[in-house]
């Protein structure tokens, strides 16, 4: 074989061998630059930007349509609170070879946008069904094809206010937002109503003030104590108390929350001694639940009660093996705060009045009644904190993949 040929047939083989190994380092390449638009949007999720998210998503999608780029753009959907495109983008996921992990977060992740879906749904149903009767705004009624069944008969049935009967006929049923009636018609010669439902926007009341956009909160306290009762004449009668707690706004449209905390409190020994115990300190650890709700007084200023429940260890500093009294008692404050930025509140709470019952049984076989813990008591505090705020979903975070 001449020369000539062999040149000719290695650079068919070469351009073959490009030609074949061409798409796939074209599919290398658009699977790299999706996953670089992907983590982009991570980052702008986790920056709360969820428009700019999706708009990524929705790119890396372009370039490479993967399963978990779909839900990470119905996660988006849902924080924009668009739940049909965030149902869309999920319905998707199942279609691209998910995982049977993000299988079972996708479905998971759809059943909560239904549920919040449907509850937006009912609160506009709710504010514009009355409206839209009102105003006329109906369905109107018109005629299908003849009935093909036997026997003549009319129709008899009622409609909702604001629809026009329809002619004698089949079914018609209205769309449940604006009501649920039903005619049923005679068979034969009877024609079948259909609704037409009228034109109208929900619109939602109930809307979230913009200085409680937030979801949780994080935050301490610092604050004067004033023993009422506690320990009689054992304990003096100021100490100090700390807190830590985690908020959460349960219902943001209500401005109600919940609240969990743990309070350690510090009484130092009072003016008698306890069979020549010198130091008789007692330390009060709470652990706290609750609720709360931010009253708005005037721009950036909030008032939040709350009240709650306690479970409390009681401990003398006398007591050994680190024992000390339980008991039970309950929670009323009144916290005062300044919105200092959207995430940042400083808070002064005054009062809190913590109250407990009675310390029964013993400790280190000591009883209660030893240091005058078996009797009702009470304490007052005030106090200066700090809470920080974030709409994220709580420590129970989603993932974004």
């Amino acid at each position: 074989m001449s020369p000539h040929y062999r040149k000719l047939i290695a650079g068919a083989v070469v351009g073959l061998l490009l030609a074949s190994t061409h798409p796939a380092l074209a599919q290398s390449s658009a699977a790299e630059e999706a996953n670089a638009l992907n983590e982009e949007g991570k980052k702008l999720y986790k920056d709360e930007d969820y428009t700019a998210a999706a708009e990524k998503f929705r790119q890396a999608i372009a370039k490479s349509p993967e399963a978990r780029f779909y839900f990470n753009l119905c996660v988006a959907h849902e924080k924009q609170g668009d739940f049909d495109k965030a149902l869309e983008a999920c319905d998707h996921v199942y279609g691209h070879d998910p995982s049977s992990e993000l299988k079972a977060k996708t479905g998971e992740r759809a059943r909560d946008i239904r549920a919040k879906k449907k509850r937006r749904d009912e609160q506009a149903g709710d504010s514009a069904g009355t409206t839209a009767s009102a105003s006329g705004q109906s369905g109107q009624a018109s005629s299908g094809a003849p009935g093909s069944g036997p026997g003549p008969g009319a129709g008899n049935g009622s409609s909702p206010s604001g629809y026009t009967n329809p002619s004698s006929g089949g079914w018609g049923t209205p769309p449940s937002s604006q009501g649920t009636a039903t005619g049923r018609g005679g068979q034969g010669t009877g024609s079948p109503g259909t609704y037409m439902p009228g034109t109208y926007t929900p619109q939602i009341t109930r809307r979230i003030e913009p200085g409680l956009d937030y979801l949780n909160g994080f935050g301490f306290e610092l604050g004067s104590l004033g023993n009422k009762g506690i320990g009689g004449d054992n304990f003096k009668d100021r100490g100090v108390s700390v807190r830590l707690y985690y908020d959460r706004l349960v219902f943001p449209e209500r401005k109600l929350g919940a609240r969990t905390s743990i309070d350690i409190d510090a009484l130092a020994t009072g003016q008698d001694e306890i069979e020549g115990v010198t130091q008789q300190n007692l330390s009060i650890v709470d652990l706290g639940i609750g609720l709360f709700y931010h009253q708005k007084l005037m721009n950036s200023v909030y008032l939040t009660p709350h009240v709650g429940m306690l479970l409390s260890v009681q401990q003398p500093e006398s007591l050994e093996n680190e024992e000390g009294f339980l008991t039970a008692g309950g929670r009323f404050e009144l916290a005062w705060q300044f919105l200092l930025a959207p995430r940042h509140v400083l808070t002064l709470t005054l009062p809190s009045i913590k109250g407990y019952l009675p310390v029964a049984g013993k400790a280190n076989g000591i009883p209660a009644k030893y240091y005058d813990l078996d009797r009702g008591s009470a304490s007052v505090t005030v106090s200066l904190g700090y809470t920080y705020r974030w709409r994220g979903a709580g420590f129970g975070t989603l993932i974004l993949e």
